[in-house]
């Protein structure tokens, strides 16, 4: 089984069932539920075109177009994790930030209050 976007024109194709989205005679529940789940995929796989320059293969035959496209989703899951933890050092810093800046003005308040 095979399931592709609207724009698929398939030519020569047999030995495989192709469902295109959007189609609705021959759904099954099952089927249904694959397809939506490859138009959740869909936004990530447009893009890996656009950021991970997912458009011509350089390798060479079927097998070098699956390595290629695997390598260029370990790459876009890479970028998806760079950016976590982007985020998260981002925060720890502020944090870090934010408990020395308290430390700081409590430090001062009990001064205060030992001089008084």
């Amino acid at each position: 089984m095979a399931f592709v976007d609207r724009g698929y024109r398939g030519r020569g194709v047999e030995t495989v069932k192709v469902f295109i989205s959007g189609a609705r005679r021959g759904i099954t529940r099952t089927i249904a539920k694959l397809l939506r789940r490859r138009s959740a995929i869909e936004p990530m796989i447009g893009h890996m075109k656009t950021d991970g320059r997912l458009t011509r293969c350089p390798l060479k035959d079927t097998t070098g177009d699956a390595i290629f496209a695997v390598l260029c989703g370990c790459g876009h899951n890479i970028r998806m994790i760079l950016r976590h933890l982007r985020v998260f050092l981002c925060q720890f810093i502020s944090l870090i930030t934010l408990i020395r800046k308290v430390a700081r003005g409590a430090g001062r308040h009990q001064a205060l209050q030992i001089a008084a």
